[in-house]
């Protein structure tokens, strides 16, 4: 929980900081910063519709096992990037399942 608000107080600072300057500047202006900004939330929505499970209805248990089987095929890879790992081990579509 504390590495989740951290990200979040860390995500506003950022923006608090970079609005100002992006928003009043000639060559960025308005439009292009909130188009950048919803650059930015798309991605991270696509992370985490990729890269994090959902465990609504699932046992601690099953989601401890899900991880332990994830990191144990992810070692076997080698040294393959992770997100070529994740995908193959995930078989991509089944990822956001738990099914592997």
């Amino acid at each position: 929980m504390s590495i989740a608000s951290l990200t979040v107080w860390v995500s506003c600072y950022i923006v608090a900081q970079t609005f100002p300057m992006l928003n009043g500047s000639e060559w960025v202006g308005p439009a292009k910063t909130f188009w950048f900004y919803a650059a930015v939330s798309f991605i991270s929505c696509l992370f985490a519709y990729l890269f994090i499970p959902e465990t609504k209805g699932r046992t601690l248990e099953e989601i401890e096992s899900f991880w332990i089987r994830t990191s144990e095929n992810a070692a076997r890879f080698g040294k393959i990037n992770r997100l070529t790992a994740r995908l193959a081990i995930s078989g991509f579509g089944d990822y956001n399942g738990l099914r592997l």
